[in-house]
Formats: C-alpha cells, structure tokens, sequence
C-alpha cells in the first residue's frame, strides 16, 4: 500500500508540473499579446482611436481570448483527470475497508481461540 501512495505521488506531481508549465506558457502568451498592441501604439497618440489602432486591439484581444478558452480547457482536463483519480482511490478505499476484519471480529476470534 505505501509502494502504491508512493506511485500516487509521483504521478500526480508529475501531471501538476506539466499543468503548471503549460499554464505558465498560456500566460505568458496572453502578455505578449498586449505588449505587441502596447508596441503598436508607441508614440501615437490615441491609438486605440484609430481604425488601425482598433484593428490591433481586436487582434490581441482575439489572441487572449484564444489562450484562455486554452487555459479553460487544461483546467477541464486536469479537474476531469483529479475526479476519476478520487473516484479509483475511493472505491480502492471501500474495498480495503471491506477486506480487513473489524476490530472487534479479530478480539471475539482470540477469545475462541485462547493460546
């Protein structure tokens, strides 16, 4: 049983640093995203006015909104992978509890059977 926790450990380590890293890089995505639209209105003034000013907003914001409907889906993932990991080590649960005797069946078992 320790050998398995241990196992459960390093897989889910292993799966939240991936997750982690793929989030880091999501992120990182979106903020450049909005440096390439602050670097295109350098030094103009009311850029976002402008139709080309407009044109490099709706463009990063398209960018955004395509790297967070990624980070939604690695947060799906990882939240559908954590249920069904709880769901198998809930019913490894059960079935360890059903297969050990209670307690009180191991002492009625060493009054009938005294050394």
């Amino acid at each position: 049983m320790a050998e398995t926790l241990r196992e459960l450990v390093v897989a889910l380590s292993l799966d939240s640093s991936n997750f982690s890293r793929n989030m880091r890089s999501i992120n990182q995505q979106i903020k450049e995203a909005e440096s390439t639209f602050r670097l295109a209105g350098a030094g103009v003034e009311n850029f976002e006015k402008t139709v080309a000013g407009t044109e490099a907003k709706l463009s990063m914001l398209g960018n955004k909104l395509t790297q967070q409907n990624r980070a939604v889906e690695q947060y799906s993932r990882a939240l559908v992978a954590a249920n069904d990991k709880l769901k198998e080590n809930y019913d490894r649960h059960k079935d360890l509890r059903n297969q050990r005797p209670s307690p009180r069946q191991g002492i009625l078992s060493e009054r009938k059977n005294p050394l």
